[in-house]
């Protein structure tokens, strides 16, 4: 879900991530996000089709940029043999952390996004993001796959999904 690039896209974005960082979907005002993104009504709806357009694609930028992150931080971990599945864990949470602290727009958006839960926008972010977090998990366990406790974990997740 591509949000079409325009001069004011950034803008757009950063205020988009301002307003759904600190306010629910519903409380969130699309109003609010036009006004302090400095564009007009009428460029918004050229560029973007609506309000959960605008959600959803922020949601998909800010998986994405974790999973950058996370996949540039880990890949110096992943053939370790020292490491057990605890550690890996430790890691990826240390790594975690480092994201928020690095993007704590994303971690805000992040932490509205899971009190959505059991909301409609919620299933529909999470049936778009469906494949991108999959993907995630399974580069994760894949990269712990080099000891027995990765293959295990990764092998009883695989035999959940028949």
């Amino acid at each position: 879900m591509k949000v079409k690039s325009f001069d004011r896209e950034k803008e757009l974005m950063e205020a988009a991530l301002d307003e759904f960082g600190m306010k629910s979907y519903e409380e969130a005002s699309l109003n609010n996000i036009i006004k302090n993104a400095g564009i007009s009504k009428g460029t918004f709806y050229y560029h973007i089709q609506d309000k959960k357009m605008l959600y959803l694609s922020l949601l998909q930028t800010s998986v994405n940029a974790k999973i950058k992150f996370m996949e540039t931080k880990i890949k110096d971990y992943t053939d370790r043999e020292d490491l057990n599945l605890f550690d890996h864990f430790r890691i990826q949470v240390k790594f975690g952390l480092e994201f928020a602290n690095n993007y704590p727009k994303y971690y805000l958006l992040g932490m509205m996004f899971l009190k959505e839960k059991g909301n409609q926008i919620y299933h529909e972010a999470m049936d778009m993001l469906g494949d991108t977090s999959e993907k995630y998990y399974e580069y994760v366990l894949l990269s712990m796959s080099g000891n027995s406790e990765g293959n295990r974990v990764r092998d009883q997740r695989c035999m959940r999904k028949r």
